[in-house]
């Protein structure tokens, strides 16, 4: 995840784009980017580790024990669970806030209801999806459910590799 806070849109734009996408608002944008790649990578890893325990047949062959049924629920409900919440940060929270928006500017007639409408869509959008204030707590645990699933998936090809195995012994 550190990587991940490295990440941040620094784009540079003409007026009068510039009015839309000052410094503070790409700042946000970034937090919400940063957010949804952090899911995605998440989700990705649950597939990987699935990839991982599917090969657990090599495993057995190899000399290797099987991986356990709650190993198996386990990654199943991670995997199940970052699907749901990748799919409600894109479809419910932006995807949804962009059509709001949409239909909040085909009746907007001036320059300051562009920008309200604008502001009030990205605020929207940090709020529902656990970066706004006061919701520190439920962000803490969306990383930190991310995070178990990197560990996870660490652990499996860990134990699927006789190489980190030999080097886990020697340490």
């Amino acid at each position: 995840t550190r990587l991940l806070e490295a990440l941040r849109l620094d784009l540079r734009v003409q007026f009068p784009l510039s009015m839309f996408f000052p410094p503070a608002v790409l700042v946000q944008y970034s937090k919400l980017f940063r957010l949804l790649a952090l899911v995605h990578y998440a989700l990705h890893s649950a597939k990987a580790a699935w990839f991982t325990i599917s090969r657990s047949s090599a495993w057995r062959a190899a000399g290797g024990r099987s991986v356990p049924t709650s190993v198996l629920a386990l990654r199943h409900h991670m995997h199940l669970f970052m699907a749901t919440l990748q799919r409600y940060l894109v479809v419910d929270v932006v995807a949804t806030g962009f059509a709001r928006l949409e239909d909040r500017l085909a009746s907007v007639t001036s320059m300051e209801g562009l920008l309200a409408a604008h502001v009030d869509f990205l605020d929207s959008c940090l709020l529902k999806a656990f970066l706004g204030v006061g919701a520190q707590e439920a962000l803490q645990a969306v990383a930190g459910l991310c995070h178990q699933v990197f560990r996870l998936r660490h652990a499996l090809d860990a134990a699927g590799d006789p190489a980190a195995d030999a080097g886990d012994e020697s340490a």
